[in-house]
Order: structure tokens, then sequence, then C-alpha cells
């Protein structure tokens, strides 16, 4: 779907639930065009894992920080991280570690930091750090999903999801709070 044809579902959409007579001439294609990315931004740092085009990055290296521990810069494309798993690990990582937890302040003591059994991974800035490996700071694979536009995502639940929740951030600009909330519901049940 080119992106003439989803900022024309967005303004259907909008037609859809609005209490106007016909709210998709209330806003233009540009108005609608401008917030799209950032409505597919959302969506996609939202929707479930299951249903997000991921992608399996061969390219990324680490450093080794001299302790067992490292980090991964990340991909100027990223966005959400899905998977890690380094080498020597026995198993991946798919959740992140906050870096305002106690566990990531755990990490700093190589007695209680995460290990090639129980490894821990947390997003700091544009890096992933990474605990721990005992000597080899070889990827075996990493998965993120991508920042990206819309027109390049195929899943039509997904698509739909973001045709709803653009509908809603138009709603929300033009002050139509409670018309928006219905719009991100639409949009919600679509990531189910």
């Amino acid at each position: 779907m080119n992106r003439t044809e989803i900022v024309n579902k967005v303004k259907i959409k909008m037609n859809e639930i609005s209490p106007f007579d016909s709210s998709g001439d209330i806003v233009n294609n540009t108005f609608v065009d401008d917030l799209l990315n950032e409505s597919t931004r959302t969506i996609l740092l939202s929707a479930p894992k299951k249903i997000l085009p991921i992608t399996k990055d061969d390219t990324t290296n680490s450093s080794d920080n001299g302790d067992g521990t490292g980090t991964i810069t990340l991909p100027s494309d990223y966005l959400r991280f899905v998977e890690l798993k380094m080498k020597q690990w026995k198993r991946s990582v798919t959740k992140l570690i906050s870096v305002d937890s106690r566990e990531y302040k755990k990490q700093f003591n190589k007695y209680t930091r995460g290990g090639t059994a129980k490894p821990k991974v947390a997003e700091l800035g544009d890096k992933l750090e990474y605990f721990s490996v005992k000597d080899d700071h070889s990827i075996d694979y990493f998965k993120y999903v991508k920042n990206e536009v819309p027109e390049n995502l195929s899943n039509q639940n997904l698509l739909d999801a973001i045709t709803w929740q653009c509908a809603g951030d138009c709603f929300i600009v033009l002050s139509e709070i409670e018309i928006a909330k219905t719009a991100f519901q639409k949009a919600a049940e679509h990531l189910k």
C-alpha cells in the first residue's frame, strides 16, 4: 500500500467515528501525512512482538569492556529490542533490564551480575550493555524492530492499527479527545 492510500484510509476511518458530517474534509492530506510517521512509531513501540517485522542484524559488533561485560552500538534504524544472544550464552535475552533498577546496579559487581547461564542486557542511549561472557564477545544473533514508515509494512492488522492510531492523533490535534479515545481503542483491537 502506498502512502497516499494509507492517508486516505486514515481519513475514511476518521469519517467512520466522527460526529461531523465529513471529518475527512476537515483534515487535508498534508495534515494526516505529517502525523503518520509518529503514529507508526507509536504502534511499533507498543504492538506485540509476534506481529511486528523483525530484523536480524548480522553486521553489528560488540566492544569488550575488559571484565566480561561489553557494549553493542545500535544500528541507526533501531527502534525496539527483540532478542540478543552472545555465542557463549546458554540462552538468549528477550527482555531488557531498566538502567534505573536494582537489577542493573547488580551488574557492576562481578559476583552478582548476569553470566552465561542467566545473561542480562540493558539499553543505554544508542548502545546495549550486556552482562556477561567468559572471554568470547562474538554475537550469535541480534534481533530488533526497525523504525519504519508505514508504506514499508505489509501486515494488514498492523496497518489497520496504524491508521486508527493516526486517526486518533488527528482528533487529538483537533481537540476531539473522546473521539480520539474511540480511535485508539480500535487501534488496540487490531493488535490483539
